[in-house]
């Protein structure tokens, strides 16, 4: 089976600027994440989708592959699913056609190789349709309504049991997603058919959103994952 790898990746960001191309150990966020993929024991074909003149020339300097997207696909309410519908019809265009479809976030920064090899093997294997990265969550939940008052999701409010009795919930790390790419194109979705989970450790799940999140980040890099 053919595997696409695709790392979304735009210039633009509401909360940090250019935060695709901010740095954790020396290397910006997307050709971290790149230089794990290329890392992986399966054979592969990995391009950053980007409208980014700046981003297109670190993806040279590093001799990675890149796709054009279109400055209308790379707007803070684009979809994911747009990129990456946009990306495998270009390649399609050039007679490339692809099995299984990886969709890798850069600013979700500590996930292993092995986590993806994992994932993949899954589909491979057909033990599942659909696998992502995630980790276990102990917490509780609340939602608000339209007065502004507030109601459990996951827990009853009128008895707490203890972490170990409740159920085992997991929190989607968005690092990984892999779905089969005809799955994909009939539903538009990443998430189709049989779904299993890749479990990380919650140290594993940091996203970076914010700029806090970004100190954090730079912060576990020297602390946790120093080699």
């Amino acid at each position: 089976m053919k595997i696409l790898v695709l790392i979304p990746a735009r210039i633009g960001s509401v909360s940090i600027r250019k935060k695709n191309l901010q740095k954790l150990n020396n290397y910006p966020l997307l050709i971290r994440a790149a230089k794990k993929i290329k890392k992986s024991k399966h054979k592969l074909d990995l391009f950053i989708s980007t409208e980014s003149k700046l981003i297109m020339s670190v993806c040279n300097k590093f001799k990675i592959q890149y796709i054009k997207r279109p400055k209308n696909l790379a707007k803070n309410t684009t979809s994911t699913i747009k990129v990456l519908l946009h990306a495998l019809r270009f390649l399609l265009k050039k007679g490339r056609k692809y099995d299984v479809l990886a969709c890798v976030q850069c600013t979700s920064p500590f996930f292993y190789t092995k986590h993806f090899d994992n994932a993949v093997e899954l589909v491979l294997k057909k033990k599942a349709d659909t696998t992502f990265t995630a980790s276990k969550f102990h917490g509780f939940l609340w939602s608000l309504n339209k007065l502004n008052s507030v109601k459990a999701i996951n827990h009853n409010r009128y008895t707490r049991v203890r972490r170990q009795d409740r159920p085992t919930e997991f929190n989607e790390d968005g690092a990984i997603k892999i779905t089969k790419v005809k799955l994909f194109l009939n539903n538009k979705s990443l998430y189709n058919g049989k779904i299993k989970i890749v479990e990380t450790s919650v140290e594993n799940n940091l996203d970076i959103n914010e700029k806090i999140d970004l100190k954090i980040a730079k912060i576990y890099e020297k602390y946790l994952f120093k080699k």
